[in-house]
């Protein structure tokens, strides 16, 4: 019996540009706007203390923690506006979840984006309420990738079968490779901007049964 849907965020939900525009973008440019420097010399400054913390540090992933390092005084909200102004869910998100929530499923959100960014995100995507929680690996679990111990962990507090979840991303290994050795039933997103909700619904209750 189906009883949870988790979605991922980047690339199944929104697409990955605004995230990238938030990181390369609007970051050193609100630094270059604060330390009264030209945008290149802004961007060499912030990709390069990107580099120097690197992606196998929980600090790299977190927004807070950089804007106290480069200083920014600027609000977070107002920055993830700027990044996500023009940003809307792929097509198929909101009817999914419309009637995903009619069937009173469970519908949450597991992510390697910070619990602040993805809550952030949802809210301003208008989606936000239709999401039961949200498991972020690096907010809850300082984890920098969706691994094995982290799904572990979800199911763990979901207090459900793992049959009875099902999972949809974009990333073969942390969407569906590492959820199915779990127990987890997964789906692989590869057309967003394309896909129809009614045949994703489809796919999600025929794979439970």
């Amino acid at each position: 019996m189906l009883r949870v849907v988790s979605f991922d965020l980047d690339g199944t939900i929104i697409d990955r540009k605004y995230n990238d525009y938030f990181w390369l973008e609007v970051i050193p440019r609100t630094y270059a706007e604060e330390k009264g420097l030209k945008l290149n010399e802004a961007k060499k400054i912030v990709y390069s203390k990107y580099d120097e913390i690197g992606d196998g540090d929980i600090r790299w992933y977190l927004p807070d923690f950089w804007l106290k390092y480069l200083g920014i005084k600027k609000d977070l909200n107002e920055l993830i506006h700027e990044a996500f102004g023009e940003s809307r869910p792929y097509p198929y998100v909101k009817p999914l979840l419309h009637t995903l929530s009619k069937m009173k499923i469970k519908i949450i959100l597991c992510t390697n984006a910070p619990k602040d960014l993805a809550t952030s995100i949802l809210n301003y995507l208008s989606i936000g309420s239709y999401f039961r929680k949200i498991y972020s690996c690096v907010s809850d679990y300082s984890l920098v990738r969706k691994t094995r111990s982290f799904y572990a962990r979800v199911i763990k507090d979901l207090k459900v079968p793992t049959s009875s979840i099902v999972h949809i991303g974009d990333n073969f290994t942390y969407d569906y490779k590492i959820p199915v050795s779990l127990g987890i039933k997964a789906i692989l997103v590869k057309n967003p901007e394309t896909l129809n909700h009614l045949s994703l619904y489809r796919r999600i209750i025929s794979i439970n049964m």
